[in-house]
């Protein structure tokens, strides 16, 4: 059997991570994650900037 989790990132318009907790655990789900501080950009960068590598195809193996 698989276990399955759930991954939440919070932001302020986020359900109480205790309540959706409990919830994913009545559910059945294995573990419940909630990363401390999330990063999410307000702007995306250029796809003239390539990251992590500027030729994909050739990156190191």
């Amino acid at each position: 059997m698989i276990d399955i989790g759930v991954l939440v990132f919070q932001t302020g318009y986020s359900v109480d991570p205790a309540l959706l907790a409990k919830r994913a655990e009545d559910l059945g789900f294995e573990s419940f994650w909630a990363p401390e501080l999330p990063i999410i950009p307000v702007e995306a960068p250029s796809r003239s900037v390539q990251f992590p590598y500027p030729d994909w195809d050739n990156r190191p193996s």
